[in-house]
């Protein structure tokens, strides 16, 4: 059916194919077959049929790497890499050539196909530090995600997540907190850092600061007396709701959390 003349049936056969989970030689051929297809649905679904067969097999990176350049397929063809880059210098490569793409859908693919890689090694944490200054917010958030798995006690990593806590997107702050939690737990300016957000405005990101700091390896017992310290300083000006309403649910979230594992 991959040889019908309808294009959508050759589109939803590819689909079908890749869903299997099937590495079968057959199965693969049949979508490589389509890469080139007229139709660009055709095309787009054995691309991302390819990537979710996963395994990186050097046929499929391959014919992958040369879509890069389609900018029909590009993003397609990134995220697809990504399932199929461990320890695949040469996809890394591929990749960071794209940082200062034009579409922001592609530089956040990036940012999330390198994300995938098993270690941080020089290469991918340089170019997570460039995505993570990006002009677009989604795209800032994705590179801290990435750093947080891969970049785990590198020390520019780390001051880079931190000034991020900063940043004027709830979600990239947020995101970044995850992250310091991953790579820098035992470090106590990372620890301050993130119980400074109890005062942030959005209540995500204060709620993400209690589930961050309630699972560090840290002495819950101190960090549950500085809450109660603050609790007890919102009880005292009651009348200043902002303050108040920034902070005490997150306050105590984080309490509540951190008895529970006493």
């Amino acid at each position: 059916m991959l040889l019908d003349s309808a294009s959508f049936v050759r589109q939803t056969t590819a689909e079908v194919l890749s869903q299997a989970g099937k590495r079968d030689k057959p199965v693969i051929e049949m979508l490589l077959s389509h890469l080139h297809d007229r139709e660009l649905e055709v095309r787009r679904a054995a691309v991302e049929g390819l990537g979710r067969l996963g395994g990186g097999q050097p046929a499929i990176i391959e014919a992958l790497l040369p879509l890069l350049s389609d900018s029909d397929v590009r993003q397609a063809a990134i995220e697809a890499l990504g399932n199929h880059g461990r320890e695949q210098p040469l996809i890394t490569e591929a990749l960071v050539a794209y940082l200062s793409d034009s579409n922001f859908y592609v530089r956040r693919a990036v940012a999330t196909a390198l994300g995938r890689f098993a270690v941080g090694k020089p290469p991918v944490i340089e170019a997570l530090l460039t995505l993570l200054v990006d002009s677009k917010s989604e795209v800032r958030r994705e590179a801290a995600l990435s750093l947080g798995k891969t970049g785990k006690g590198q020390p520019s990593v780390i001051d880079a997540l931190l000034t991020r806590l900063s940043d004027f997107n709830a979600k990239v702050r947020q995101a970044a907190a995850i992250a310091l939690g991953q790579v820098g737990a035992e470090q106590p300016a990372v620890r301050e850092a993130l119980f400074q957000l109890f005062s942030d405005l959005d209540a995500s990101v204060r709620r993400t600061a209690g589930q961050v700091l309630s699972a560090l390896p840290i002495d819950h017992m101190a960090l549950g007396r500085r809450i109660e310290a603050l609790l007890q300083g919102h009880e005292a000006t009651a009348n200043q709701q902002l303050s108040v309403d920034n902070n005490i649910d997150a306050l105590l979230f984080a309490l509540q959390q951190i008895v529970s594992d006493v």
